[in-house]
């Protein structure tokens, strides 16, 4: 297995969930990520077991999300970071057998199950150019054909002008942590963006469509955006 390096190696991943007290419209956002999934699955054959991948599960917001939004959901959760692994098992245990939790980088996880859906929340901007580039060659050549894509994700606006106000905002919003006394987060969070806003690992919205169509997907749509985040939509032709 390849040695990557974590960028949650201090207090972030353990205190992770306080992210969505300063930024509450991620939970918006997760919701709509799970209620566009269960729509495009609406019309299949209601007894029906939906295989999904979900790509960098975190503490499992998105996947209670996905799991909420539809019964028929099965839910492969794969998670590298192991301070968020238990969180993640904790937060999941009442779905019983509908999920699975691989603790995996997800570039190291490999799987013969065809997965009906790929789905992610806040994963692909931690990667650098190259491993995203790895990754969505992996999902071209393993997502059969119809199936969906759908990533909410921190998505840099290409007009860099239009980027770079969205990207100060947040480093603004960033001094909530302060108020919860919590000032190590501040700077932590900031820090964090800081090196994912840097040209070998910023995750622009060119980059996404370009990947996705040269890896087979068609029917390429940014759904919603708040910010600096974004919900993109594709399905595998």
């Amino acid at each position: 297995m390849t040695e990557r390096t974590s960028k949650f190696n201090n207090g972030l991943a353990t205190d992770y969930e306080l992210f969505y007290h300063v930024f509450p419209y991620l939970l918006e956002m997760e919701g709509i990520t799970a209620e566009y999934a269960a729509l495009h699955f609406a019309n299949d054959n209601p007894d029906a077991v939906i295989d999904i991948l979900d790509i960098g599960s975190g503490t499992g917001c998105t996947t209670i999300a996905l799991l909420k939004a539809d019964s028929r959901f099965r839910v492969t959760a794969v998670e590298a970071e192991p301070k968020m692994i238990v969180q993640l098992a904790k937060n999941l245990a009442p779905y019983g057998d509908r999920v699975r939790i691989v603790e995996s980088n997800i570039l190291d996880y490999r799987s013969d199950l065809r997965f009906q859906a790929a789905i992610s929340g806040c994963c692909y901007h931690n990667m650098n150019l190259e491993e995203r580039m790895e990754l969505f060659t992996w999902l071209g050549s393993t997502c059969p054909i119809g199936s969906l894509f759908v990533n909410f994700d921190k998505t840099a606006i290409d007009d860099e002008t239009a980027h770079y106000r969205s990207f100060q905002k947040m480093m603004r919003m960033m001094e909530k942590f302060e108020e919860m006394d919590r000032p190590d987060l501040t700077r932590d969070w900031r820090e964090h963006y800081i090196l994912d806003n840097r040209p070998t690992y910023r995750f622009t919205e060119a980059e996404q469509r370009r990947l996705l169509q040269e890896n087979g997907f068609g029917q390429i749509a940014m759904i919603h955006r708040h910010g600096m985040d974004a919900i993109t939509v594709a399905v595998k032709q």
